[in-house]
């Protein structure tokens, strides 16, 4: 059935179906369930990381159509019946807890992991799987901040590579030509002072794509 629910949601189709995608997270839901129940008293770590992944993509999906789901309260709800069936199943195993925990650090957006970690009722500072989730959290959380930021500066340096070629192209007009000597004698300043030790007119460069490398 997760297989199914992944299908669904990755069709542009589905996605734009508010009745399909009630119908996803009530068996979504379901699923949850059992792989919170395991087997033997084992927890399905596996398939209950699969279905926090699909909760991340259903989300905006029904945001979209104005539907009340909130994922802070989904995964909260999810820790709790963990807990729950903890404490009214004596055959459950002990270390299912923390291995729910972890797979909502891994699996769940780091923002929102953090805040149901924070809310939980039951969170415990003293607990050394909590503080590990946590640190999970914040290290996903900083790995995809740099992410987009590498990103937002490689797009930068493409357009303003490509506005520098479309400037090549074109014939220079004569007041073009007037300038043109002005800002030769800037790079040559520029030039000094990065020889002089000012690195951060090399970085300056990079990022706006006018730096030259002599091969």
């Amino acid at each position: 059935m997760s297989y199914a629910a992944n299908e669904i949601i990755s069709s542009t189709r589905y996605r734009h179906n508010k009745q399909v995608l009630e119908d996803v997270l009530k068996h979504l839901r379901i699923i949850l369930d059992v792989a919170i129940k395991g087997n033997d008293g084992e927890l399905n770590a596996t398939l209950l990381s699969q279905i926090i992944t699909f909760f991340n993509v259903l989300a905006p999906c029904l945001e979209k159509h104005q539907y009340d789901f909130d994922i802070i309260a989904e995964l909260t709800l999810l820790l709790e019946q963990c807990k729950t069936e903890g404490m009214e199943n004596s055959s459950y195993n002990s270390t299912n807890m923390d291995v729910c925990i972890t797979c909502v650090s891994e699996s769940a957006p780091p923002s929102k992991s953090l805040q149901v970690f924070s809310q939980w009722a039951h969170s415990s500072i003293e607990s050394a799987s909590l503080v590990t989730a946590i640190q999970t959290s914040l290290l996903r959380g900083a790995r995809e901040g740099v992410r987009s930021e590498l990103s937002g500066s490689l797009l930068r340096i493409k357009r303003a590579r490509e506005e520098a070629s479309t400037f090549e192209r074109r014939p220079m007009m004569e007041s073009e030509l007037g300038s043109w000597s002005d800002t030769a004698n800037d790079d040559n300043e520029d030039e000094e002072e990065d020889e002089a030790g000012g690195g951060s007119f090399i970085w300056k460069r990079v990022l706006d794509g006018t730096l030259k490398i002599a091969k």
